[in-house]
C-alpha cells in the first residue's frame, strides 16, 4: 500500500474520519471545541507533559472565538482574512449594530475575554512557535487555567451561536413573509 492510499483510503471504514461530516465553519468549530474539551477534561492524565498539551488547549480554545466570530461575519456575507481577534470582534460589533440591545449585552459578556485572549496571543502564534517571525521568544502567561478557559471561551462561541441561531429564524421568517 503506498503512502496516499494508507493516509487517505477510498472506502469507508468506522476507524476513518469522514470529512463530509465536517462541512462549514460551524463543524470545524465543533472539532477544536471537542478536542479541546477532552483534552482539559483529561489533563491530570498528561502528567508534567500537560506543560505542552496546555499550549496546544490556550491554541485550541483561542482558534474557536476566532471561528465563532468569523461564522457571524460569513453569514452576511463577509469572508474575514486574518487572525486578530480585536479586528475580529470589531466586525462583529460594526454588523450587529454599535447602539444595538445585542451589541451592549455582547459587549457585556464578550469585550473583556476577546481582549484579553487578544492580549496574551494578537497574531495567533504564541502558543503554536517558540518564537515570532522576529526571532524573539514568545511570551506567554506563567500559568494557564484549562477549565476556566474552557467555560469562558464555551459560554462566549455559545453566545454567538444564539445570535446566529436567531438571525437563521428571522431569515427564515423573512422568508415566508415574501
Amino acid at each position: 500500500m503506498n503512502l496516499e492510499a494508507e493516509l487517505f483510503p477510498k472506502k469507508r471504514h468506522e476507524d476513518l474520519v469522514q470529512t463530509q461530516w465536517a462541512k462549514g465553519w460551524t463543524f470545524g468549530a465543533i472539532g477544536f471545541q471537542e478536542a479541546a474539551s477532552y483534552l482539559t477534561l483529561n489533563r491530570r492524565d498528561f502528567g508534567a507533559t500537560i506543560d505542552q498539551v496546555g499550549l496546544v488547549v490556550f491554541f485550541l480554545q483561542r482558534h474557536r472565538m476566532e471561528l465563532a466570530m468569523k461564522e457571524v461575519l460569513v453569514a452576511d456575507g463577509q469572508l474575514p482574512r486574518g487572525h486578530s481577534l480585536k479586528w475580529l470582534w470589531g466586525a462583529v460589533k460594526k454588523l450587529v449594530g454599535p447602539t444595538s440591545d445585542t451589541w451592549a449585552q455582547f459587549d457585556k459578556d464578550g469585550s473583556e475575554l476577546v481582549a484579553l485572549i487578544h492580549d496574551r496571543d494578537p497574531d495567533s502564534t504564541r502558543f503554536r512557535y517558540a518564537s515570532g517571525l522576529d526571532g524573539k521568544v514568545s511570551r506567554r502567561p506563567a500559568y494557564i487555567s484549562l477549565p476556566a478557559l474552557d467555560e469562558h471561551v464555551t459560554a462566549f462561541v455559545g453566545m454567538l451561536q444564539g445570535y446566529l441561531d436567531d438571525w437563521d429564524l428571522y431569515a427564515d421568517e423573512r422568508a415566508v413573509e415574501t
